[in-house]
């Protein structure tokens, strides 16, 4: 079952009169149900098995301590370790559950953890899987194997994803956690490194470790006896996968534990019981249910509404709402939901089981293995209780006598039970008295209890068997000490306590969504603890829930819980890698203070977090490493209420190594660099992934630094490459902390030629060469010749200049062979020729990226003849095709003074005209600023594109309609381009460093409608997803499943540029013509696939030199966006195709910076940012140019504007929240 969700728009959470209905439905079998006594639930698709018609207290609870349920270790392969290979199979069991209609036993398909060796006689594949028994102290070692089919057993809701944008996801997939391990990050088990079946797709995350063959984990074991289990912990389908049966129990004994049972003070097997209890849903065939009902857009303007009956308020009806489809199958996607609650109780696997007893005193090891459900347990006879002599992690000093337990997801409690207090010959019932839902906290809605007839009931004891021989010594309450060392609370060496908060908020299409700080787990890392730190969290819970809160890695201790004041909240603001995590504040109501209960005075990982309370734990991080901390409400943690936790420390050494590890001599294979950071505070243990990890080649940045340890390469180019690999901790100021000695791979080319222009016989300079299949691009040089390092294969190989044909050539490229393949390509000559030439910088000497060269005819042509331009690529080289005649250059660039050659170069019709160098000298830029209004209503334009030509500079009016253009010296025509207007160009002259305002005049005129399709070239089939701009003005739009797109522009001409990652750019070779009120087809456009380029750059302040952080630069068309670092650096991963580089305004007033970028397929393009002040922006009606209403959108990030009412900001979420709260509040005493 889901959780009682209100699915009315989420307005408010809870309606107790539907939860009421919905638990009779899904929990009695009284009401909701069909034929047979089957029931109809409506997030599932078929009738359920009714709870009340299976058999209960029928079928004898297993023991997961019988001999033959436990794991053999192998001690041989590693000597001195305990080692063990399991893994995940498809497998049928019986449950106890019987067909409604016949009564015979009903099997079911699980999914269960089993000994993977071939010819193993314990710890066969079950539900749930066999029990490890460990020693603490001990390492062992565990081979992890996904011998899954390729489907997956239940529906998976692929919103989710995996944690890996971009790459497909395996519907199949695991990576198992030891939960409680204290372990290195690389054996952890966290959610990104997880693998399908047999390996055959892995995640990029995925670590294949250098313990053994590929999947093995080490354990060192280095804990106290407890227990611990293991469970899948794969990224998006964590909560299948377990709901399917992946789990089982890692016990850990020690010296101290022996002593116990030695002297009997605690009872050993068979008085001793394991016991996991979960719940689940079954359909009538005995197969296991889980909500299948499809996403749907909950935020879509076609969604219908109904009428809330409590509020009589207008709420949105899902019903009505649009279905989410998958975009390549195009079939619904299912849907995770809030909560999952079964309306079966199983133990050990078993539903509803019996255990028969003696009359002595038993230990029971109870673990909630629930997707959502709390249980609150007590037994039928009152004479009977617990006595809590462990946590999830270790003994307590002393047992705690309890009449009742409440035990959350993923919490473990060992107790004893004696028996002897029980009427001989009875029938003992375990018992829950939780909810059928969410757990609130105490007391429990009476409506929302536990059918006492199903899931209020677990299991029963059966008092029937007499006395054993074997003696009962145990005595729960005269045990004073079961510790050797009694636990006291550590001293934190943290300076403050770390402040976090539990949230509530909704996805994209309006689902509910659990977070931890209001952030989504792939956001940039913010709990960063510093190796061997004792901290002290504090957690305030702003969500109506208790939440079961699980870290990774520690074993931490409560200290205490105090209540806040919902009104005082005030939400934390996410960390960026250039700016830092704000943490959330609130007020603590005075007097509240609650230190922990008895049964709590241990050593957890998982504990209970109370609404409106801040709870209060202490850990020491003693392992540098990545790991996480999460909700382990499954379905919460899964969407998405989990984020990272890594233990950081100094990088003081890092390694990369090559795979191949030879280099390669001819072709261009991938190759897999791998980079091993190290700390010599943690010299015996791996840290690996306690780093982050950038790789260089020849010294440009590659891949910035993030998470991936991996960097694939492919060398498209012959040469020999440098690449280094840079690792520092996470959060960290500097550039980096550590650099790899270069690892040096040298390409030879195997496919060589020449362009040759056939009318003149001389090489053709600066023609583009192309490389089929891959879309791999090279420029000739000036003796026309290119060059290829190629895998082996067959290729055809195209050259096309600027103003020239086209030539078009084959080759078949052999692996090893020692000769390069020559392709000659004379390329046919037409009218045009081509100038070409070189722009450096006179300061430095070096080459100018971006610039913009326009060639000027002479003598000057007629008014509004375009200008022809073009682009200095990454060697400042640039080639124009131009009619014959004689053309003087311009070039321009932000930061140097515009200049213009002096002599006219003689241009001759199909050939390369002698090259026409410029020599840039710095300048200061100029600003041009206006304001554009409708002249009818007088209000601002908002979103109109402003651009200077020549130069293509642009500019983007704001909520005033005010723009601010930076631009070289010089003269422009100020044109803008603005939906449901036409505009009259005007004149800018610049001055150097100065400034000028220019208003555009627009008059209102109806759009037109650009449409369009783009296919894939590689398949055939439609591009989803592409973004298509229209030039001037950018206007975009994103194709859909068809591939199709609609783009509203006002009248005028267009050219359409299509760009999405992995393609290159393709821009339409004839320019559309549209008129207002007129639909014109822009055609179809095929799109090849390419490997990505890089801009990259640095941002500094043109006053110090100094770099700039925290800088938005954005490369259009695409909005591909990165932001500086420390080092004033940014990386931009962008298509192939030429790109504007922008970056965002710094203060107010301060002027956009522009540049240009051409950049090849796998090509690196430096576009370094050099800011201005900021300038006096005059509106023009002396208004004030701020808006009242910013504060909403910007909520304190980002703008000038946004950050002086950041406290406005958070003020009004705080009163948002306060708000909910106070409804929900009232609503639980209706």
């Amino acid at each position: 079952m889901t959780a009682r969700r209100n699915k009315m728009n989420r307005l408010p959470r809870w309606r107790k009169s539907m939860v009421g209905l919905c638990a009779a439905m899904l929990f009695s079998g009284g009401i909701g149900t069909v034929a047979h006594g089957t029931i109809i639930d409506p997030d599932h698709s078929q009738p359920l098995l009714d709870p009340a018609l299976q058999p209960q207290f029928a079928t004898a609870l297993p023991n997961p301590l019988i001999p033959g349920f436990i794991l053999t270790k192998d001690t041989t392969t590693f000597p001195g370790v305990d080692y063990y290979e399991v893994s995940a199979r498809q497998i049928v069991q019986q449950t106890g559950l019987i067909d409604e209609v016949t009564g015979l036993p009903l099997s079911t398909t699980f999914w269960g953890y089993g000994d993977a060796r071939v010819g193993a006689t314990t710890g066969l594949h079950t539900y749930p899987g066999p029990t490890f028994e460990i020693r603490s102290g001990v390492e062992s070692r565990v081979r992890w194997l996904n011998e899954l089919p390729a489907t997956s057993l239940l529906p998976v809701d692929t919103t989710i994803g995996c944690g890996t944008p971009g790459i497909p996801c395996p519907p199949v997939r695991i990576v198992t956690h030891v939960h409680g391990a204290h372990v290195t990050g690389d054996s952890d088990g966290g959610p990104l490194p997880w693998f399908g079946p047999n390996f055959a797709q892995v995640s990029p995350f995925w670590d294949p470790n250098p313990y053994g063959l590929p999947g093995t984990y080490k354990y060192p074991n280095t804990q106290e006896a407890g227990t611990i289990w293991y469970h899948d912990h794969a990224m998006g389908t964590t909560h299948t996968n377990v709901w399917a049966g992946l789990a089982g129990f890692y016990l850990i004994r020690d010296a101290n534990e022996d002593a116990l049972q030695l002297a009997g003070t605690l009872p050993v097997y068979p008085y001793e019981v394991p016991i996991a209890i979960q719940d689940r849903n079954f359909y009538a065939d005995g197969s296991l249910a889980i909500p299948d009902m499809p996403v749907r857009d909950l935020l879509s303007p076609l969604c219908g509404t109904v009428i809330d009956p409590v509020t009589g308020l207008p709420v949105v009806d899902p019903a009505t709402c649009p279905v989410v489809t998958d975009p390549v199958t195009g079939l619904p996607i299912p849907s995770i939901t809030p909560e999952l609650f079964g309306n079966i109780n199983l133990a050990n696997g078993i539903v509803w089981p019996k255990l028969d007893v003696e009359p002595r005193v038993y230990r029971l090891r109870l673990l909630n293995g629930c997707d959502s459900r709390a249980y609150i347990l007590q037994f039928s006879d009152p004479g009977v209780i617990f006595y809590q002599i462990g946590t999830d992690q270790a003994f307590l000093n002393a047992p705690v006598a309890l009449s009742q337990i409440i035990l959350m997801p993923g919490e473990r409690v060992d107790v004893l039970v004696d028996f002897k207090n029980a009427v001989p010959g009875s029938q003992v019932i375990l018992q829950n008295v939780g909810p059928d839902a969410p757990f609130m906290g105490l007391p429990v809605d009476p409506l929302l209890v536990a059918n006492p007839a199903t899931t209020g009931r677990i299991m029963a004891f059966n008092v029937t068997v007499p006395l054993s021989v074997t003696p009962d010594t145990t005595s729960p309450a005269l045990i004073t000490s079961l510790r050797t060392t009694p636990i006291t609370l550590p001293v934190a060496t943290a300076a403050a306590p770390r402040k976090l908060a539990l949230m509530e908020g909704t996805d994209i299409y309006g689902r509910l969504m659990l977070t931890l700080n209001g952030i989504e787990f792939m956001a940039y890392p913010t709990e960063l603890p510093l190796l061997n730190d004792t901290e002290i969290w504090e957690v305030a819970n702003t969500t109506p829930d208790v939440h079961p809160m699980h870290l990774h890695l520690v074993h931490f201790q409560v200290i205490e819980r105090q209540d806040f004041d919902p009104l005082s909240f005030v939400p934390p603001v996410a960390a960026t890698a250039a700016t830092p995590f704000v943490p959330p504040s609130w007020t603590l109501v005075p007097g509240t203070v609650v230190p922990p209960p008895a049964q709590e005075a241990g050593f957890e990982d998982t504990i209970q977090m109370f609404p409106n309370t801040v709870t209060r734990i202490i850990a020491k991080f003693d392992i540098a490493g990545n790991y996480v901390w999460h909700c382990h409400i499954l379905s919460h943690e899964e969407h998405d209420m989990m984020r990272p936790l890594i233990v950081v420390t100094p990088a003081t050494g890092v390694t990369a190594t090559a795979n191949p590890a030879v280099p390669v001599t001819a072709g261009n294979a991938a190759v897999t660099f791998t980079a091993e950071g190290t700390t010599s505070l943690q010299p015996t243990l791996r840290s690996a992934d306690a780093f982050e990890y950038q790789f260089l080649v020849n010294g440009v940045v590659v891949q910035p630094y993030s998470m991936m340890r991996n960097f694939m390469w492919i060398p498209t180019a012959p040469g020999t490459f440098a690449v280094v690999a840079q690792a520092r901790a996470f959060g960290s100021v500097a550039a980096f902390e550590a650099a790899s000695a270069p690892v040096n791979y040298t390409t030879n080319a195997n496919l060589t030629g020449t362009v040759i222009n056939p009318a003149t016989g001389l090489p053709v300079l600066g023609a583009t060469v192309t490389v089929n299949p891959g879309a791999i691009t090279a420029m000739t040089d000036a003796a026309g010749a290119f060059a290829f390092a190629l895998a082996p294969g067959t290729y055809t190989v195209t050259s096309t200049a600027t103003g020239l044909g086209t030539a078009t050539g084959a080759a078949t490229i052999v692996a090893g062979a020692a000769t390069a393949v020559n392709v000659p390509l004379p390329i046919t000559a037409a009218a045009n020729g081509v100038l070409t030439g070189t722009i450096t910088d006179a300061a430095t000497g070096l080459p100018v990226a971006g610039v913009i060269v326009t060639a000027n005819p002479v003598p000057a042509p007629a008014a509004g003849t375009p200008a022809i331009t073009a682009v200095t690529d990454a060697n400042g080289n640039y080639a124009i095709a131009v009619p014959a005649g004689s053309y003087t250059i311009t070039a321009t660039a932000l930061g140097f003074a515009t200049t213009t050659t002096a002599t006219a170069t003689v241009v001759t019709a199909g050939a390369n005209a002698a090259p026409a160098n410029v020599t840039l000298t710095a300048g200061a830029n100029g600003t041009v600023t206006g304001v554009i209004t409708d002249p009818v209503t007088g209000l601002p334009v908002v979103g109109a594109t402003v651009t200077l030509t020549p130069g293509g500079f642009t500019g983007i009016t704001d909520a005033t309609g005010a723009y601010s253009i930076q631009a070289p010296a010089g003269t422009y025509t100020v044109s803008a381009t603005a939906l449901g207007f036409t505009a009259v160009p005007g004149t800018a002259i610049v001055a150097a460093g100065g400034a000028v305002a220019v208003n555009v005049t627009v008059t209102a005129a109806a759009n037109g409608i650009l449409t369009g399709q783009v296919i894939d070239g590689a398949t055939g089939l439609p591009a989803v997803g592409v973004t298509v701009t229209a030039n001037p003005g950018g206007f975009t739009a994103v194709t859909g499943a068809t591939g199709s797109f609609s783009l509203a522009v006002p009248p005028g001409t267009y050219t359409v540029t299509t760009t999405v990652l992995g393609f290159g750019n393709v821009t339409t070779a004839t320019p559309v013509t549209v008129a207002a009120g007129a639909t014109v087809p822009a055609g179809t456009t095929t799109i090849t696939p390419a490997p990505n380029g890089t801009i990259t750059g640095t941002v500094t302040d043109p006053v110090t030199g100094l770099p700039v952080a925290g800088v938005t630069v954005t490369a259009d068309p695409g909005g591909f966006t990165g932001v500086s670092n420390a080092a004033g650096v940014f990386t931009i991963t962008v298509p192939a195709g030429t790109f504007t580089v922008t970056s965002a305004a710094t203060a107010a007033g301060s002027p956009t910076i522009t540049t240009g970028a051409v950049v090849g397929a796998g090509e690196t393009v430096t576009a370094d940012i050099n800011l201005e002040a900021a300038v006096e922006v005059e509106t023009g009606d002396g208004s004030d140019s701020s808006n009242g209403w910013c504060f909403i959108s910007s909520l304190g990030f980002g703008s000038d504007e946004g950050e002086a009412s950041a406290p406005m900001a958070l003020g009004f979420m705080a009163m948002v929240f306060a708000l909910a709260m106070a409804l929900r509040a009232r609503e639980r005493k209706v």
